[in-house]
């Protein structure tokens, strides 16, 4: 969204383009209850003079909604805060349909000092009464057990539940002695017993091994930890204190979190140099799986495709490559009923010159 704005025409005009969008898909879904929208719309609604603010009420008055920043129940006081100037808005917004706006039970915001954004979150609970199914869809986990991380207790455990899990498995034993192959009587019953015995093993590792852990960036730790706790430690001292808006304590509040923004900054542009360096470590120390955990790493990051293949350029001309190797690869054996003959009369004579030597 656009800049809040009490002059320009045109940001005017983009802006109530981009709200006629929204309202355009609201309308796309007839067959919806409720509605429920949030983002930062870039507009305090509080300022009477700005040309976002009519466009908004609008909005809400032709779809039925209502700023969940009017309610009664808003705790929020601002959700945007500048780091150079302290200066302070609400510009973030949930808006709701009607019919839910009474469900409102908490509208509030959190503060935090280890956020580096300058928007703080907005968090909006809803009481509602819908459907529901009863049956529930069983999805994959998320993350891989993380085998070379589990300790003995772990597999010991492993291997209990897996062992309770097999042991209440119906064998079928009819099956298993069925010498046919493809038996049309018990290859369904095999397939279940295999999915069966898959989903044992799956289960059980869930259950008692450690999960994979997602990486932190290269460098986090190392470099951006001791900023993020010292710009935590200062943002609970102001907030301690009352969270003044001028003074000493403010001023090294905001300067603490500069600090932690610039530094993040900083890791997140250098990661190659930075997971470069681990893994020269990595080989110094003889830290093998270290180094091959950042290779891995490397590796499932390279999505690129190259662009040239002997000397053509462009998906077209490389699939022309490929279709004149093939071709010629089809073709370098004789079809021809004429040359199929002749080759057959130099490998006949070749094997008569063979047994009479």
């Amino acid at each position: 969204m656009p800049c809040d704005t009490t002059y320009d025409a045109s940001n005017a005009q983009l802006f109530f383009d981009i709200v006629f969008e929204i309202e355009s898909i609201i309308e796309s879904h007839t067959d919806i209850d409720l509605i429920v929208i949030g983002g930062d719309l870039n507009t305090d609604i509080s300022r009477v003079n700005s040309l976002h603010v009519q466009p908004l009420f609008d909005l809400c008055n032709r779809q039925c909604m209502q700023f969940c920043a009017n309610s009664d129940i808003s705790t929020v006081d601002y959700s945007y805060v500048n780091d150079f100037s302290a200066a302070r808005s609400l510009i973030d917004h949930f808006l709701v349909s009607e019919n839910v706006y009474d469900g409102i039970r908490r509208y509030g915001v959190r503060h935090d000092g280890d956020n580096l954004s300058d928007h703080c979150p907005i968090l909006l609970e809803l009481s509602i009464d819908v459907q529901y199914s009863a049956i529930t869809e069983t999805r994959p986990p998320n993350r891989k057990p993380s085998w070379h991380r589990a300790k003995s207790t772990n597999l010991l455990r492993y291997r209990e539940i897996l062992r309770a899990k097999l042991h209440a498995l119906a064998i079928p034993v009819d099956a298993l002695a069925c010498n046919e192959f493809e038996c049309g009587v018990h290859s369904e019953v095999l397939r279940n017993y295999y999915s069966e015995i898959m989903n044992a093993i799956i289960s059980s590792a869930e259950r008692a091994i450690p999960k994979q852990r997602k990486r932190a960036l290269a460098g986090w730790s190392e470099y951006v930890s001791p900023y993020k706790e010292k710009a935590m430690f200062w943002h609970r001292i102001w907030s301690d204190s009352g969270r003044a808006r001028h003074g000493w304590l403010h001023s090294l509040m905001l300067s603490t979190k500069r600090e932690y923004k610039r530094v993040s900054r900083w890791v997140v542009r250098n990661q190659d140099k930075l997971m470069a360096c681990r893994m020269s470590d990595s080989l110094s120390t003889n830290k093998s799986r270290d180094l091959w955990s950042e290779i891995k790493r490397i590796k499932e990051g390279v999505q690129g495709r190259t662009n040239i293949v002997d000397g053509r350029v462009g998906e077209s001309e490389i699939c022309d490559v490929f279709h004149d190797g093939y071709e010629h690869l089809y073709q370098s054996v004789p079809s021809d009923q004429s040359e199929l003959e002749e080759l057959q009369r130099e490998l006949s004579a070749g094997v008569d010159r063979t047994f009479v030597i």
